[in-house]
């Protein structure tokens, strides 16, 4: 999805919440015994809630999320390692109303997935999220499989929050890890 890579590194005024995910955009987990030391840096920063998990097996969709939310400067304090934490974070959006730097929350096989919205097809939603085949990045999400929008709370929010529309080929994901 690099032809959003560049748009979003292009787009006066992004929503903090974007900038953030683009500073860690390629982080991958590492498989196996060893782990990735910036996604455990990821849960050191979050504290508490998180101090649990010790690798990088674990699922962290939500770690990865709640930690460019907690940069952005938004309160995380709701948040946990489940995606489905999310459904109490910011404000409550339809999921028609679903626009830049908004919250998306999914159902899946085995649990939930969270990720941010970067734009949408008429059938999909194109998602910036952690463990999404083991790194983080954009991919493409089915719309049906939303459960949840949340609008994380701006003091003024900014212009470049409004609906993206993209005709970008790619792989649909089923079932993010």
């Amino acid at each position: 999805m690099k032809p959003i890579i560049d748009f979003l590194r292009t787009l006066p005024n992004s929503p903090r919440i974007i900038q953030e995910w683009l500073k860690i955009y390629g982080t991958t987990e590492i498989v196996g015994p060893k782990h990735n030391s910036i996604i455990i840096g990821w849960i050191k920063a979050l504290g508490k809630a998180f101090s649990w998990i010790k690798d990088d097996e674990t699922p962290w969709c939500a770690i990865a999320q709640s930690y460019v939310a907690f940069k952005a400067g938004k309160d995380v304090s709701m948040t946990t390692a489940a995606a489905r934490s999310f459904l109490k974070f910011g404000i409550f959006v339809n999921i028609k109303d679903a626009m830049l730097g908004d919250i998306l929350i999914f159902s899946r096989k085995g649990g939930n997935h969270v990720g941010t919205y970067v734009g949408e097809n008429k059938n999909h939603f194109y998602v910036f999220g952690g463990n999404q085949s083991n790194t983080t990045n954009i991919t493409l999400i089915s719309k049906d499989r939303c459960i949840g929008v949340r609008r994380p709370v701006y003091k003024i929010q900014p212009e470049s929050v409004k609906k993206y529309y993209f005709d970008i080929k790619g792989n649909v994901s089923t079932n993010e890890q």
